[in-house]
């Protein structure tokens, strides 16, 4: 009889089990994380690039006409072959401008020139585009991405793109520029 004892299987413990199941949550939690993270760099590269064309299509713009454009969809179809330049990959719900058209847009453009805005707009400390202008020279940021997590992705006047981090004000408020 003691001869089969040691042909009796063995199963797994229960603690063993657990171990097992922790270990693979653990390492599909860390993959996860992972891979969350290169996606969102991901995103952000190409909106990094969709304002670079946006840059350049505003300086082509800028150069034909000798003003900028009133709003983004002046550079479509001339200066910008694609709509879906006009949509950062991290938007999920792109405003839409004239859908008949397939234009919409996820990118804010700071060109309102001197006229004030609207009541309605709720703006607050609106300062005419010719005073920004002055205060801020070329850094002046011309399209904004609002859309990525803890960041702003800014396209200045001078055309260089950088991720910006919003300072939260005692009022509540952020600080940007």
């Amino acid at each position: 009889m003691d001869k089969f004892k040691s042909f009796k299987s063995k199963g797994l413990t229960l603690l063993e089990m657990l171990l097992v199941v922790l270990i693979v949550a653990l390492l599909v939690s860390i993959i996860y994380l992972v891979s969350s993270s290169v996606l969102e760099s991901t995103r952000q590269a190409r909106c990094m690039n969709h304002l670079y064309q946006i840059g350049v299509a505003i300086k082509m713009f800028q150069e034909d006409h000798g003003r900028l454009p009133g709003w983004l969809f002046d550079l479509y179809p001339h200066y910008i072959s694609s709509l879906d330049i006009f949509i950062c990959p991290s938007d999920p719900k792109p405003w839409p401008v004239n859908p008949a058209k397939g234009e919409f847009v996820s990118y804010i453009y700071h060109n309102w020139g001197d006229t004030p805005p609207p009541k309605e707009a709720e703006i607050k400390d609106w300062v005419p585009w010719s005073k920004a202008l002055q205060m801020r020279g070329d850094q002046f940021p011309i399209v904004v991405c609002p859309h990525h997590p803890n960041c702003f992705i800014v396209l200045r006047l001078n055309g260089s793109i950088e991720k910006v981090s919003p300072k939260i004000l005692p009022s509540g408020g952020s600080e940007w520029l």
